[in-house]
């Protein structure tokens, strides 16, 4: 067949597989656009936030959404558009022209790389850029509601802070129960009803509360305790205290350069102490030879012998960091999901080569079925990965090397039967 007619079926399967692959963009963004509502937004829907700053935080989250979103919308695509021209006969109609299979997954394989560099992209530069303004903005609106971050009847932690309270209501919180650990001491205070305010002038959240109780342990005597009683109380919280866990930014939603520092410095902080180790070391064995010529080494032989054993285990392991391992993590994963786009769709191949009816839906199904797959793979990985000792690149790049591997193999058999 000439190259003409070559390019105009290839056309037709591009404009197949960007309709399926619309229809998958679809279907997945909605379900994680539903769940980022449900686990960010959920306390922002029922405040007195304005409807705009609503709709920036949704606009600010849809970054990390689409990072998931573009790898499985192009194996569903991918396996729906498949599909659907296997059962229809028209791959088998291609074949009996001449056209090999290169020609017909070409256009399928360039869709997908363009995929997969703008999920790069949008992994490295556009999710750190919208955290960076979503945490900005939810900010000012802690700033503007403080019991934003508060639910009802509910334990909750803000770094020395342990907050336990009852039912809350836009900024007035029922039965609140507070443990201060500041300081190396442990304050705890108890208010029937507290209001929360905030200081325009040192940016501080207020706690007007009613009804107070507080006791303070002496923590070298347990016999021994301060307590006392108020009818009001004014306790004053900074913004970061009781925000930093959300306004911290976490690994994965840094930028590949920014990354790669983090781990730098803590693999220079390992470094330094591997060196203090092999430096003791060094001492305790000057020590033993300088007690040796004193005939004082034989008496604390046995001592010095478990020693040398404990610090030789501990420089020929390394110093293990499981914060190091989790940046890694991270780093390798920026790269891993992006390139899913490519990997998944060869995954679909072998639907070209396959009789099937109703190939959409059923491509669709193996699509839906082969994501969940590859998401319980990717986050085994992540989770298990800091406690085991393989390589965090073969632990993150795995579902794509597995899911690759079995494509190949599939359509391999496939073509030699």
């Amino acid at each position: 067949m000439n190259k003409g007619r070559v390019h105009t079926l290839q056309r037709y399967i591009l404009k197949e597989y960007a309709l399926s692959f619309l229809i998958s963009f679809l279907f997945f963004f909605f379900i994680f656009f539903v769940n980022q509502i449900l686990l960010v937004a959920r306390n922002i829907l029922i405040r007195n936030v304005s409807f705009t700053d609503m709709l920036r935080i949704l606009l600010y989250s849809i970054p990390i959404i689409l990072s998931y979103t573009f790898p499985f919308s192009s194996l569903t695509g991918a396996t729906m558009a498949l599909g659907n021209l296997s059962s229809k006969n028209e791959i088998l109609a291609m074949r009996t022209s001449g056209v090999s299979y290169n020609q017909i997954l070409a256009p399928i394989l360039v869709f997908s790389i363009i995929l997969s560099g703008a999920s790069f992209v949008l992994n490295d530069i556009f999710l750190p850029l919208g955290t960076i303004q979503y945490k900005a903005l939810y900010k000012e609106l802690l700033y503007e509601n403080p019991g934003l971050d508060l639910d009802s009847y509910t334990v909750a932690r803000f770094n020395d802070l342990i907050f336990v309270n009852g039912k809350v209501e836009e900024n007035v919180v029922d039965d609140l129960l507070v443990i201060d650990t500041s300081n190396n001491q442990i304050k705890i205070i108890s208010a029937k009803e507290a209001h929360l305010t905030t200081e325009n002038l040192d940016q501080k959240i207020s706690l007007d509360l009613t009804g107070v109780q507080s006791i303070t342990p002496n923590s070298s005597r347990f016999d021994d305790y301060d307590f006392y009683t108020s009818e009001e109380m004014k306790y004053f919280l900074e913004m970061e205290s009781i925000s930093f866990n959300l306004l911290s930014v976490a690994p994965n939603e840094k930028s590949m350069r920014d990354l790669y520092s983090d781990i730098e410095d803590k693999r220079d902080d390992i470094a330094a102490r591997e060196a203090s180790l092999a430096v003791n070391l060094e001492e305790l064995n000057y020590r033993i030879a300088s007690e040796y010529l004193k005939d004082a080494y034989h008496e604390n032989k046995v001592s010095y012998e478990a020693e040398i054993k404990q610090r030789k285990k501990i420089l020929e392991t390394s110093v293990f960091s499981k914060t190091l391992k989790y940046y890694l993590l991270e780093f390798y994963k920026k790269t891993a999901l992006p390139f899913a786009c490519l990997f998944l769709v060869i995954f679909a191949f072998p639907f070209s080569m396959m009789q099937m009816k109703n190939g959409r839906l059923v491509g669709f199904s193996v699509g839906i079925i082969t994501s969940v797959v590859y998401w319980f793979l990717l986050f085994a990985g992540q989770t298990m990965g800091t406690r085991i000792g393989l390589d965090a690149f073969i632990i993150m790049w795995a579902p794509n090397f597995i899911l690759f591997s079995i494509g190949i193999t599939i359509m391999l058999i496939r073509r030699r039967a």
